[in-house]
């Protein structure tokens, strides 16, 4: 193996070397010696001696550099041409270089693509041998801390899948899941970075923004970081199709922060539109206490008479029912055609809340139910929610019963309504129905979340009031809808009021 490799030394310098000696001795016309041949020999072919073999393991070895290298009968290696004709063999090198660079970059990069693969990254052999494929590196190295991510996620490393996936996301920046994961686990322990994060998303991935703030809206709400919110809000109402959720968010979110200041600078921009404007000058005069009381039902019955859209009736109709204005039922009936099928419902549900006429609720509640063999998602996160806000517990119950008609619940994906169930019965302190949520929770879960204890009593009237960033944010993603409801509960539950209302005029309902 020493000999081999000694050799293999010689070798690689004696391509040059020798052919580089012999090229400039026929450049001089061959009259110099010879720079091969031993000096003492006549010269002759067959019988002057090789000089270039000498040290050599196995002389027969240099033929590769020079074929005119030949064993004569006594043994010795001697050249088989007269000095003059020796020549070099530069094609001979070239052919051996490009044999030794080709051997070189096919072990470099089976070699690469054999560790890469042992260490687990899911790389083609493709993309480590074809430089234009290295910018897929990337992606691929992504990937596999993704797999890390959910591999450590799902054996409870919460820590671990963190630290992978924010390598993921840094590897591939263009990644939109990657990101979107990133955001949505940085929601618990850092609130900045997950903004952060949102904001990059819906500026790099354009065609996507809808969908990234409204993930980013649900974001915002259960921190209740209601600031945000408005300014995310403004931001859309330029930019998105859907105005009416962000005029809805922008409403919400300044009723919360008791901020009319905020509201009068948004009525004075040029873009928003006209009906909005509206909307926006009424709940600004309404929470600086300028318009009240009769004044503003009237305002508000007017803007129901002219409303231009869908979302302009549903506003008029509900800050009526807030305000406790008299005949607002009859108007929520007169709307049907105008509204879509779930905003009757709920209008025509809480104008039976606010007149206190819990018998005419029960029975529009009961009628309802009978008329469905099997509810809908979207039905039961009306009646859900209208629970949530307007407690009463014989309703309540009829809604689980007439859910259990499904043969099919408990099921995985309608966790979110489960909770929702959960909510509404701890606002009306109904243990046994809190019990039934929680059975079709362990059924569908390896635990309950551990933060429904602090939600009942954040929920419930006589529990202790909790914020609402130690609650929500636990929690897997709500219904947006749920979401508003139960901050609004949990709102009235630390100011004695229902904050559904600019006036806070509305009361709970009776639980029975």
């Amino acid at each position: 193996m020493k000999g081999w490799l000694l050799d293999l030394f010689r070798l690689v310098w004696a391509f040059p070397y020798w052919n580089a000696r012999k090229s400039l001795y026929q450049f001089r016309g061959a009259r110099s010696s010879c720079p091969c041949q031993a000096p003492s020999d006549s010269g002759k072919a067959h019988v002057t001696g090789c000089e270039a073999v000498f040290g050599w393991n196995r002389p027969e070895r240099f033929r590769k550099v020079c074929p005119l290298l030949e064993r004569g009968a006594d043994g010795r290696w001697c050249c088989s041409v007269d000095a003059p004709e020796v020549r070099p063999f530069w094609g001979l090198a070239a052919r051996a270089a490009a044999l030794t660079v080709a051997t070189g970059l096919l072990i470099a990069i089976l070699g690469a693509w054999a560790g890469l693969r042992v260490i687990g990254y899911p790389v083609s052999l493709y993309q480590v041998a074809w430089p234009p494929a290295w910018r897929e590196l990337g992606t691929v190295r992504s990937e596999y801390f993704m797999k890390k991510a959910r591999t450590a996620y799902t054996a409870g490393h919460i820590k671990e899948a963190m630290i992978s996936l924010t390598i993921a996301y840094q590897l591939n920046p263009a990644n939109y899941a990657t990101g979107m994961m990133l955001a949505q686990f940085r929601q618990a322990d850092n609130p900045t970075l997950s903004d952060k994060l949102y904001r990059q998303l819906r500026t790099s991935h354009p065609e996507k923004r809808e969908a990234t703030t409204q993930v980013w809206l649900h974001h915002l709400l259960v921190h209740a970081a209601y600031e945000q919110v408005a300014t995310l809000a403004r931001e859309e109402l330029v930019n998105s199709p859907h105005e009416a959720a962000w005029i809805h968010a922008l409403l919400f979110a300044c009723r919360q922060l008791n901020d009319p200041e905020l509201l009068e600078k948004e009525a004075q921009q040029a873009e928003l539109a006209p009906e909005w404007r509206q909307l926006v000058e009424i709940e600004a005069a309404t929470l600086r206490g300028s318009l009240e009381g009769e004044a503003l039902q009237r305002r508000l019955r007017m803007l129901a008479s002219e409303a231009t859209n869908g979302y302009m009736l549903y506003y008029a109709l509900d800050r009526q029912i807030a305000g406790g204005s008299p005949g607002v039922l009859a108007q929520v009936r007169a709307a049907r055609g105008r509204l879509p099928g779930r905003a009757i419902l709920s209008l025509g549900l809480a104008s039976y809340a606010a007149a206190k006429d819990d018998a005419g609720r029960s029975r529009e509640i009961t009628a309802f139910l009978a008329g469905r063999p099997k509810l809908s998602d979207t039905e039961i996160e009306i009646l859900c929610g209208h629970l949530i806000r307007y407690p009463q517990n014989a309703s309540l119950r009829a809604l689980v019963e007439a859910w259990r008609r499904d043969s099919s619940i408990p099921r995985a994906e309608q966790m979110p309504l489960y909770i929702a169930l959960y909510c509404a019965a701890s606002a009306g302190a109904d243990h046994e129905t809190k019990a039934q949520a929680e059975t079709w929770m362990k059924i569908i879960g390896e635990e309950l979340p551990h933060v429904l204890p602090v939600l009942d009593q954040a929920l419930s009237p006589t529990g202790k009031n909790r914020p609402t960033a130690s609650v929500l944010p636990a929690l897997p993603t709500l219904p947006l809808e749920i979401t508003y409801t139960i901050l609004e509960r949990i709102a009235y539950i630390k100011n004695s009021t229902l904050s559904t209302s600019p006036e806070n005029t509305l009361k709970p309902q009776n639980n029975n």
